[in-house]
């Protein structure tokens, strides 16, 4: 006659409290490269686009220029764009992700900072302010 031994390894029990406990858990495991998103993708459109009324724009974080509304009373500048742009009206202001540099409205009520820029600026006025991107030095 054949004797078992009844009593479990403890190696067993934690497995079998383990399953117990885990029922219905999913497991979450690294995955390969190819399922993380780009940095390239997370960053936007490579252009800007007006308003189908002409009144605003907008510029998508891959586009290198600034691009102002149909009427002239808007402006906006993408994300790689290394300059500011003052709408043709003069009463806004805009300023690319790579501008170094702070720039103000014609008006001067009006001011934006580009991403590199080190440093905040205010309007003429006093009551707006804009900060670039950058860390100072």
């Amino acid at each position: 006659m054949t004797t078992f031994n009844l009593i479990p390894r403890a190696s067993t029990l934690a497995a079998l409290l383990a399953a117990v406990l885990c029922a219905g858990c999913v497991a979450v495991v690294p995955g390969n490269n190819q399922s993380k998103s780009s940095p390239k993708a997370a960053a936007g459109a490579p252009f800007c686009q007006t308003s189908a009324n002409g009144k605003q724009v907008a510029c998508g974080g891959e586009a290198p220029f600034c691009q102002q509304s149909s009427d002239g009373s808007a402006v906006a500048c993408g994300g790689k764009a290394p300059f500011c742009q003052t709408s043709s009206d003069g009463k806004q202001v805009a300023c690319g992700g790579e501008a170094p540099f702070c720039a103000k409205s014609t008006d001067g009520k009006q001011v934006a900072c580009g991403g590199k820029a080190p440093f905040c600026e205010q309007s003429s006025d006093g009551t707006k302010v804009a900060c670039g991107g950058a860390q100072a030095l």
